[in-house]
């Protein structure tokens, strides 16, 4: 007997430093949900948990080309593929981070035959990565992958900052996701 309720006791502790690091990780959808919960127990917080597991993610594309892009304009990705959490805005094209930690972000772009673009990956307001896609005589593209740190609140966005101001669509995509809490 004494020792299911050890086996008990250690099985809750076990469970309750779980939720607790759970609910700790400063995600604005766990303190929002638990904010309006009535209840304030256990299985409120497990719930909260399993409901945002906290696998950020989101991939967009284009779905018609973009043209006259001028230096420095953010490009607009208007087709939400994927996007549990509603962390990417189409209209302004940026992703705002919801949560602190390592994330990997890829982007392909796509270019008419003669035309060139050159890009850059801007997260919280510095660049973290450059891509360039130069066409000769076909379509042409390129993509690129970048790890970083990313705190919460942080914009990510893919800007133009060079090139002949045309991107095709259907191949042109901008993905994240979070790697890890730290």
């Amino acid at each position: 007997m004494k020792s299911s309720v050890l086996l008990s006791v250690v099985l809750t502790v076990a469970f309750l430093v779980t939720v607790s690091e759970c609910v700790k990780d400063e995600e604005p959808e766990v303190r929002d949900l638990e904010a309006h919960t009535s209840e304030t127990n256990v299985l409120s917080k497990r719930h909260i948990c399993h409901r945002f597991p906290k696998r950020v993610s989101f991939y967009v594309r284009l779905t018609r080309p973009l043209t006259n892009l001028r230096k420095n304009d953010v490009i607009s990705f208007d087709n939400v593929v994927s996007d549990r959490y509603h962390t990417y805005n189409n209209g302004t094209g940026k992703f705002v981070c919801p949560s602190s930690g390592q994330y990997v972000f890829t982007w392909t772009l796509m270019t008419h035959h003669k035309r060139w673009v050159v890009s850059d990956l801007v997260v919280g307001g510095e660049v973290k990565g450059k891509l360039t896609v130069d066409s000769d005589e076909n379509y042409e593209s390129g993509s690129t992958t970048i790890v970083t740190y990313v705190r919460r609140g942080a914009t990510v966005y893919v800007r133009n900052i060079g090139g002949d101001g045309k991107l095709e669509a259907g191949v042109s995509s901008f993905a994240g996701w979070r790697l890890s809490r730290k």
